[in-house]
């Protein structure tokens, strides 16, 4: 399947961002999120920052999954009257192959994509220099300022096994690189691990993300993923 990300012109959508995203709302932080101890935006408050100003400049974002290799893909579009497009691909793997698992993983990817697609933000969104220890500006791949703090008697095996359902045993992904290299997620404070899910993304080299990257990412999803099943009763 070709993954087009783009209409052929997208000019007037352009034009109709720019006037919506001076009106879209900043998506407050307030469900609950126990395993991190700190608050998130949940699907339904990101949706609400947006649409009113979507609509108003008469945009409108569609979600719906394919699959692509092997692989259940959200699919989220922003379209414009014009007829005019831009859409961003999402795979979705759940940490359970259940129904509650599936829904979770879901909800996350939805509301991800949406919040990138379309530019939304979360309020007092500081977890990058909380975690860093600094108040200046950083790189989505910039490194902590001070040594990993390690949750005691957590040591995972260096090679461990994932699960028979293909999904990621995330805790014995390491970091390959920086002042954590070596560093296994699953010996991170919850506060490191918040730092790395949120804020890091892979940085293509030559339009190819390396595989070690493309680890990496995904097992910071699965982590996330794990911490949204816990939550799905209060984001579906």
């Amino acid at each position: 399947m070709e993954m087009q990300l783009q209409s052929e012109t997208t000019s007037d959508l352009v034009k109709a961002l720019v006037s919506a995203t001076a009106e879209i709302k900043t998506a407050k932080r307030d469900a609950e999120n126990p395993f991190f101890k700190s608050k998130y935006a949940d699907l339904p408050t990101v949706v609400e920052a947006c649409k009113g100003a979507l609509l108003k400049n008469n945009l409108v974002v569609t979600q719906s999954t394919t699959i692509i290799n092997a692989q259940t893909t959200l699919v989220t579009t922003l379209h414009h009257s014009s007829g005019q497009w831009i859409r961003g691909y999402y795979p979705v793997t759940a940490v359970k192959p259940d129904p509650q698992g599936i829904g979770s993983a879901m909800t996350y990817a939805r509301r991800y994509a949406l919040a990138a697609l379309v530019g939304i933000v979360s309020d007092d969104d500081d977890d990058g220099e909380t975690a860093m220890g600094r108040n200046g500006g950083f790189s989505r791949r910039a490194e902590f300022d001070e040594e990993p703090v390690r949750i005691p008697n957590e040591t995972p095996s260096k090679s461990p096994q994932n699960p028979p359902d293909g999904s990621i045993d995330w805790r014995g992904v390491a970091i390959h690189f920086g002042k954590q290299k070596g560093v296994a997620l699953g010996t991170l404070s919850p506060k490191s691990l918040s730092w790395w899910i949120r804020e890091w993304t892979p940085q293509p080299y030559k339009g190819k993300t390396s595989p070690q990257d493309e680890l990496l990412r995904s097992a910071l999803d699965q982590a996330a993923l794990e911490v949204e099943e816990s939550l799905s009763g209060q984001d579906a």
